[in-house]
């Protein structure tokens, strides 16, 4: 066919670019179909006279057509009116080319007039045009002389008898691609610069303008074909045949490009190639490009690998390609080894002294059991690596001494294990260099744990100095031999090396062993006027004794090599003091510190710090926090105490002045900023104000420091300490090592058993304002007891009365029904009692005699808590020094014997007169403290409320949200048996979340009416009356919606979904719509919340079942009864299971129609057939969305129609054509069907699941 993108027609037809776009005729315009009878899918070539028939069809109803034809010329014109004929014969009568084209009108539109309505689009949306050529003809021709590539090659058509003939090229490259020259233009010829030699072959088309481009509407040319030549010749050389395989050495490549005259070409892309990048290889890899230059000539750089061999190496332009160039790799010579590492190390250290075989040499001290790797390039003698290179290591025995157990041992690790074994004389490790030249080994010395338990010969030791002592560390050699590569194969690890091998020592090196096992350090602590220790034993870490309140303790660091704090073997290293080191002169060298961490636990404070208070209020030292700096108090101005449970002290080694110096700081948990207590010049003796903080010389860093408790129990005082030790090698020597020391904490427990006499009592809160206020209302008041020192008191016994001095006090009592005092009804929570009934004491002057009354009866003795003593209560403080005491005006109960037998009362409530709560030391009957009571403003005192006479009334069990419910009862007070009402009583009512409240009147009764309006269940009525609750657990109400009834849903389908409708319900202002896919098994969901009795329900799967119902909601938003699933109303193919709604179809099956089958022939399609069957009537089935698979042969085959079958309602049949010549296809074949989601619709147009669903013979 043919599209023409306009035709200017008359006054019978429409501008055909009026017509709308072609996408919105595929979806609703009828279309035309035009055929050219015989030359359908190529242009009809014929001659004047010849006829050709044309036939159109179309989708409009009673089809009216009207053909018009182009003549050579280019003018249009009709072949007559609509009529129903369908067919029409051009007979040319003339050279040139013709164009035909159909409109299509309805037998009605025609009738009207209407015109407009005519169309010639197909069903692709183009215009329906075709063509015939009448003697027409193109003509291709191209240069008859070679053109060399890279130079112009122009290519010419000429066209006869075609109508303002437009052209376009096309060539094929001699790699077999076909290229186009561009558009259909009016220009003839076609010029392009060729890339490659070879042969091109060309054809060129020609059409007139209007014509589309295709075989239908253009024309072919012959065949023509050129030859373009090759550049002529191309050579490479290179610098260097022979190369070491050191991945450094390089060779550079040369190539010279020449045209078919011998002259130099710049610009051509010359591609450099190896053979084998392990021999050589370019910077990109294998191969690299590069560009010759104005002479012709192109280079490239190659690098050595480390692989021993040959390569070839070749250059290639434009196919063509030039000789190879040889290049071989050689191993080079290993003569040494670089950059040596062993990992981990403590230091590094050369040896110096004489003898040793490591003399001038450096030595990497390592750790004694732990596995060091040693690392080495190997070079050859210009130090490029050399890769690929046989190692092996020896190593010597430095330990002979197998009476110390474990026997010394020195190792290697075999490459791929995880076990080390033992050197010996024909023992070694072996490894291979990497690409880089590198080889590491693992060794270790498994035994050397402790100092001085190894031996050696002077010769394989070194000189290494901790602290003040020296120690001569044994080392091994470990020697590096490269093995030649023709005696590789006869080396095995583990063996001697044969005799024929001579191997070459390329270098050495060299390990010290640190032990293993350092020092431990340990803290000794000692009271004063006890002297540390000279040597440290395990007892030495803690000391129990008996200091008062206070102890001044010193504590030192020490070496420790076992952890069971024994001695040493060797006695002169261990257990010895650690000291700061000395230098080349003698001198402390700065840098050295240890810090220690004080803690008391919280009980008492570091008081001093080598006799240096820490308080400005004992005339030591205070922090000033605005400016953070320490100042030292007088008396004049004592400052703040800044003695504290946690100190940090720290002595260290500074310089000042350019000698040592040593510096005494503390840092307290309140003030941040270290306080530097000394610096004294060490060299010059310069004196300070602080004892030297040594036992016997700066040497030794030990502490001296004052702690105080107060109070008379046993406190643990915690110390810690870090020390930071300089390690140095012999004198004069560079340092080697500087690091931490851990140092083990120490505890000193020490017992305080000094006495302690309650001196004073403070009360928390210290005073009640208004007495009346704790009428019938307990008051639970804490008291802390302490003593000369400020500190909490423990287990102390203290007395408790009304009086604050001999002849003042508060509180009368005389009988049960005369009194007028405040009541102890507990202590530290535990209620006082008479016999089994509750008790009280009343707060009266002690020794006063009115609690001699016979009607009073004591409270029960609870030993180490209270007792009643010479009316007073004595009372024990707890471990914390403090009594918790509660208090109670009218209202608490005490046991009077007033009627001849012990009977409970109720105190009368208080006025607000003052009273006092006074604590006293019964032993010498001195007053410690008072809180005032009634000091303020007289209250009213609340009346108890009797929950067991007062009463609790329903109006209703269950009503409607927005109901009226109303609580009413009579409030009693407590202890009178329910013959007293409360008036004035404020009584509260909650339930549901709705509160309503009022008082009693006289008589105390009281009603409270709420509106609940949310539904809910059994909801709690909860009432109280002056905040005592009244209701039980059985007050209760149930609050219903006001909607009461289900409505009837009913439910039809749409193409999109379901409509639902339902009737009105009494009360609801809106109804919610559920939906819940049975399918899937998930829970109903809420779809919408409408006010109306229909909706529509979309966004639904095909394929899944769903079930929908409705609820009422009332005005409150309470739902109503759930309506029965809507039932289906339509009487067409019904959607749905039972109660279930189906949206859409699900496949049930497929199959084959095997006597229908038609096998393809080598020169014939085959035909087979396959049922789709639904699980309700199929309609409208969409052949593209179809695909079929023959899965015994793996053949996809073609779905040429789908339509609903004939032989059974609502079966979509699918027509399948098998390729002609595939007859593997046959009739007993397996087979795979597959549908997109809307493959066909059911009969409201809802789409059927997508599936894939097999079956066997076609």
């Amino acid at each position: 066919m043919k599209k023409i993108s306009s035709l200017a027609m008359g006054s019978s037809m429409m501008i055909l670019s009026m017509l709308p776009a072609a996408s919105a005729f595929a979806q609703t315009a009828p279309t035309v179909t035009l055929t050219e009878v015989g030359h359908n899918t190529v242009a009809a070539q014929v001659s004047v006279g010849s006829p050709v028939v044309f036939t159109a069809s179309s989708t409009v109803s009673n089809a009216e057509y009207q053909f018009w034809v182009e003549s050579p010329n280019g003018t249009w014109t009709s072949t007559g009116a609509y009529s129903s004929n369908n067919s029409y014969t051009l007979t040319p009568s003339q050279s040139g080319d013709y164009l035909v084209t159909a409109y299509a009108l309805s037998s009605s539109q025609l009738a009207t007039g209407d015109y407009a309505a005519a169309t010639n689009i197909g069903t692709d949306g183009n215009q329906q045009v075709d063509g015939v050529f009448v003697n027409s003809s193109v003509t291709l021709s191209t240069p008859s002389a070679s053109v060399v590539a890279g130079h112009a090659f122009t290519v010419s058509a000429t066209a006869t008898n075609i109508y303002d003939a437009q052209y376009q090229f096309w060539y094929k490259n001699p790699s077999g691609t076909w290229k186009q020259s561009g558009n259909y233009s009016s220009s003839n010829s076609f010029t392009f610069t060729p890339s490659q030699s070879g042969t091109y072959t060309f054809i060129a088309y020609a059409k007139s303008p209007l014509a589309i481009n295709d075989p239908e509407g253009a024309l072919y040319s012959n065949v023509a074909s050129g030859t373009v030549l090759p550049v002529v010749h191309i050579g490479l050389t290179d610098s260097a045949s022979s190369l070491t395989n050191n991945g450094k050495s390089t060779d550079t490549f040369t190539a010279a490009v020449t045209d078919a005259n011998g002259n130099p070409m710049s610009g051509v892309a010359v591609t450099f190639t190896s053979s084998a990048s392990g021999v050589v290889s370019f910077a990109s890899g294998t191969a690299t490009t590069a560009t010759t230059n104005a002479s012709g000539i192109a280079t490239a750089t190659g690098t050595a690998g480390i692989t021993v061999g040959t390569a070839l190496v070749t250059a290639e332009a434009d196919m063509q390609t030039s000789h190879a160039v040889t290049v071989t790799t050689v191993q080079g010579a290993a003569t040494g080894i670089s950059g040596v590492t062993v990992s981990p190390s403590i230091a590094t250290v050369t040896a110096s002294q004489s003898g040793s075989t490591a003399y001038n040499d450096t030595v990497t001290i390592g750790t004694a059991g732990t596995a060091e790797t040693i690392s080495a390039e190997i070079v050859d003698a210009q130090g490029n690596p050399v890769p690929n290179q046989m190692v092996v290591l020896q190593g010597n025995h430095v330990d002979q001494n197998a009476s110390v157990s474990p026997f010394r041992q020195n190792s290697v690790q075999v490459p791929g294990s995880t076990t080390f074994t033992p050197f010996s004389a024909s023992e070694f490790g072996q490894a291979t260099t990497t690409a880089s030249g590198m080889v590491s080994f693992t060794v270790e010395n498994s035994a050397n744990t402790t100092y001085n338990t190894m031996t050696a010969t002077s010769s394989n030791t070194i000189l290494f100095a901790s602290g003040t002592s020296s120690y001569s560390l044994p080392f091994n050699t470990y020697t590096v031999d490269a093995v030649p590569a023709s005696a590789t194969a006869s080396v095995k690890e583990g063996s001697a090396l044969p005799s024929s091998v001579t191997s070459n020592a390329i270098g050495a090196a060299y390990i010290g062993w640190w032990p293993s096992q350092s020092p431990q350090m340990a803290l000794a602590i000692e009271p004063q006027g006890t002297s540390l220790p000279a040597t440290f034993q395990s007892q030495d870490s803690s000391t129990t004794v008996t200091v008062g309140t206070s102890g001044t303790f010193s504590v030192a660091p020490y070496f420790s090599d076992y952890a069971s704090n024994q001695p040493n073997p060797d006695t002169t290293n261990g257990n010895q003091p650690v000291q700061f080191e000395t230098g080349a002169f003698g001198f402390l060298e700065p840098g050295q510190s240890i810090t220690y961490n004080l803690s008391t636990n919280g009980n008492g404070a570091i008081q001093s710090i080598f006799g240096v208070p820490l308080s400005g209020s004992g005339y030591g030292w205070s922090y000033d926090k605005a400016t953070g700096l320490w100042y030292e108090a007088t008396s004049g101005s004592p400052g703040t105490n800044y003695e504290s449970a946690n100190v940090t002290v720290t002595i260290s080694i500074q310089e000042v002045s350019g000698f040592p110096a040593y510096t005494v700081s503390v840092t307290t948990p309140n003030a941040t900023t270290p306080l530097p207590l000394t610096g004294g010049d060490l060299v010059l003796g310069a004196t300070s104000s602080v004892p030297n903080p040594s036992m016997s010389s700066p040497l030794t860093p030990s502490l001296t420091f004052t702690t105080n408790d107060g109070v008379p129990q046993t406190n643990t005082v915690d110390v810690s300490a870090t020390f930071d030790n300089l390690w140095e090698g012999a004198a004069g020597s560079a340092s080697l090592v500087s690091g931490t020391q851990a140092i083990n904490s120490a505890s000193a427990s020490v017992t305080y058993t000094a006495a302690h006499t309650p001196t004073t009592a403070t009360f928390s809160p210290s005073y009640i304002q208004d007495a009346t206020s704790i009428n019938n209302q307990p008051f639970t008041d804490t008291i802390t007891v302490d003593g000369v020192n400020g500190n909490p008191v423990p287990n102390a016994q203290v007395a408790l009365d009304g009086a604050i001095s001999g002849n003042t006090f508060s509180g009368y009592y005389k009988n049960s029904s005369n009194n007028n005092a405040l009541w102890v009804t507990k202590v530290d929570g535990n209620g006082l009692a008479a016999g089994s009934m509750s008790d009280a004491f009343p707060l009266v002057q002690p020794n006063s005699g009115l609690l001699s009354n016979s009607d009073y009866v004591t409270p029960n003795a609870v030993p180490g808590l209270y007792s009643f003593n010479h009316s007073t209560l004595d009372v024990y403080t707890n471990s914390q020094g403090q009594i918790n005491v509660t208090l109670q005006g009218g209202g608490a109960g005490f046991v009077a014997n007033s009627t001849g037998s012990n009977a409970e009362y109720n105190s009368q409530p208080v006025t607000n007169n003052q009273y006092w709560l006074g604590v006293w030391n019964p032993a010498n009957q001195t007053f410690l403290g008072k809180m005032n009571i009634g000091t303020g403003t007289p209250v009213t005192a609340p009346i108890p409320i009797s929950t067991k006479y007062s009463t609790v009334k329903e109006s209703a069990t269950k009503i409607f949200a927005g109901g009226n419910f109303t609580v009413s009862g009579t409030v009693f007070q407590a202890g009178t048996g329910g013959s007293t009402p409360v008036s004035g009583a404020t009584v509260n009512v909650s339930v549901d979340g709705v509160t309503g409240s009022t008082t009693t009147n006289s008589a105390g009764f009281y009603s409270v009416t709420v509106t609940p309006t949310a539904a809910a269940t059994n909801a709690p009525v909860m009432v109280t009356a002056n905040g005592t609750t009244i209701s039980n657990s059985s007050d209760i109400l149930t609050v219903n919606s006001d909607v009461s009834s289900a409505p009837t849903v009913t439910g039809s389908a749409t193409a999109t979904g379901f409509n639902l409708t339902w009737n009105s319900v009494s009360n609801a202002a809106s109804y919610n719509v559920y939906k819940q896919n049975i399918t899937t098994g998930t829970k109903p969901v809420l779809v919408e919340n409408t006010t109306k009795t229909a909706t529509s329900i979309t966004g639904l799967t095909p394929g899944d079942t769903y079930e929908f119902f409705v609820t009422g909601v009332d005005q409150y938003g309470n739902a109503g009864p759930q309506s029965s699933p809507a039932t289906n109303s339509d009487s067409h193919d019904v959607p749905s299971k039972g109660t279930y709604f189906e949206y859409g179809l699900l496949v049930k099956s497929v199959a084959g129609d095997s006597t229908a089958f038609s096998a393809a022939t080598s020169s014939r399609p085959g035909t087979a057939y396959v049922y789709v069957t639904y699980d309700n009537n199929a309609h409208v089935p969409v052949t593209g969305d179809f695909t079929v698979t023959d899965t015994t042969t793996g053949t996809s085959l073609t779905v040429s129609a789908a339509a609903i079958s004939t032989s059974k309602t609502g079966e979509v049949k699918l027509t399948l054509s098998i390729p002609a010549g595939d007859t593997s296809v046959g009739a007993s074949d397996a087979f795979s069907v597959t549908g997109k989601t809307g493959t066909a619709t059911n009969y409201y147009g809802q789409p059927a699941a997508g599936f894939t669903m097999g079956g066997t013979g076609l």
